[in-house]
């Protein structure tokens, strides 16, 4: 009799029995992590695939109508140089609203899709200024093509109808076997987000987090981060040797930045490779924002955010180095602003680390960026 009972409990169709449970773990997956059920209990971790999320929800959200949005998108680079706060309250007037899309880490295949996200009809922005650490590539701090960590922030972003093209968009068959994985089960790239709200929960489930996401997604009302006081001025380097004559901070993780930046670790044809790498990746991404904006009264301008205070041998472009002005299709709504306009901005006394401004630094490239609005959109600037 017990072994015709345990009989009767045994699954007559395991098949039918592993579908089902597979089919519950794929509803579950994208019920919490497709919806916005999971970003909307757990405040967001800068490197999590929520950051993306949250920034284009908050934006969706808070549309001025009849294109009085500028746009200003790029990463920690602009993130730390253009200040919206300062910027309105010198031009109280100004009759458009700055639209801040800067987030650390992200990249011009990131800005696709956040663009992609923000505006499907491609008429919501003026004008969208597009930040480039230098129109001369250079080979340092740009993701490779396979990087998986940016695929896991722009994830959430990434319509179906992108998926194939997504995958096709990182080289190798394993590396397209990754990126298909975490589309069709976004939990994997939630993965190390979930054991940092295993380890903080204070933190991630509590006001705090709830300040923090303020903090980072309502550029308007934060206040300036007190680490951009930090100055390099006293810096010194051989130009000819890129020898460190004068490192003015007792900081290690500063000091580590600038002796990284100062040491050069490849020869010149290495050098050429990898900003040929980078230019690839750029121009790629690049022009599929361009095209995605080609007939659209739209304006997009390119301006090259200060990226050095010192020409660095593992970061100063070579002098036979692509220029993306070159390799960009020529459009009417395309447009580059003189790589002049910030290079007195090159300079120790303006940064706090080999690639941030400072507070110092901030100031001035707002104001800068600043006038620059005003006269273009008042008509005195193309």
């Amino acid at each position: 009799m017990a072994s015709s009972n345990a009989a009767s409990r045994q699954p007559r169709h395991p098949l039918l029995t592993c579908a089902l449970a597979v089919l519950l773990f794929i509803f579950i997956d994208e019920a919490a992590f497709r919806t916005g059920w999971y970003q909307a209990k757990v405040s967001v971790f800068s490197s999590s695939p929520s950051t993306l999320l949250t920034m284009s929800r908050w934006e969706q959200s808070h549309v001025t109508p009849g294109m009085r949005e500028i746009a200003i998108i790029g990463n920690s680079q602009l993130d730390e140089a253009f200040y919206p706060p300062a910027f309105t309250q010198q031009n109280p007037n100004f009759p458009y609203h700055i639209v801040r899309l800067t987030a650390p880490g992200t990249w011009p295949r990131s800005w696709y899709y956040l663009l992609k996200s923000l505006d499907p009809t491609r008429r919501r922005f003026k004008e969208i200024l597009v930040s480039s650490d230098g129109y001369k590539v250079i080979q340092d701090y740009r993701p490779l093509p396979d990087d998986f960590q940016e695929a896991v922030n722009i994830l959430p972003l990434v319509p179906i109808s992108d998926w194939l093209e997504f995958i096709e968009s990182y080289p190798g068959w394993q590396n397209r076997l990754k990126i298909a994985t975490i589309l069709l089960f976004p939990s994997h790239a939630y993965a190390a987000d979930i054991q940092d709200v295993i380890l903080h929960p204070k933190i991630r489930l509590s006001e705090y987090g709830d300040a923090y996401d303020k903090y980072h997604f309502q550029p308007w009302k934060f206040e300036i981060n007190d680490s951009v006081n930090v100055s390099l001025a006293g810096f010194a380097m051989d130009p000819k040797t890129c020898k460190v004559l004068a490192m003015p901070l007792d900081d290690p993780s500063i000091e580590g930045g600038l002796l990284a930046a100062t040491t050069n670790f490849y020869n010149h044809d290495q050098r050429e490779e990898n900003e040929r790498r980078n230019a690839d990746f750029d121009v790629f991404w690049y022009t599929k924002i361009l095209q995605m904006y080609q007939g659209s009264p739209t304006k997009i301008i390119f301006l090259q955010v200060p990226n050095m205070p010192a020409p660095f041998c593992n970061m100063a472009p070579l002098p036979d180095a692509p220029d993306i002005r070159d390799e960009l299709p020529k459009m009417p709504n395309l447009s580059f602003l003189d790589p002049v306009m910030f290079a007195k901005l090159n300079q120790p006394q303006y940064f706090r680390d080999e690639i941030h401004l400072n507070l110092q630094g901030q100031s001035l490239f707002t104001a800068e960026l600043g006038d620059y609005l005003i006269k273009s959109l008042s008509g005195g600037q193309s």
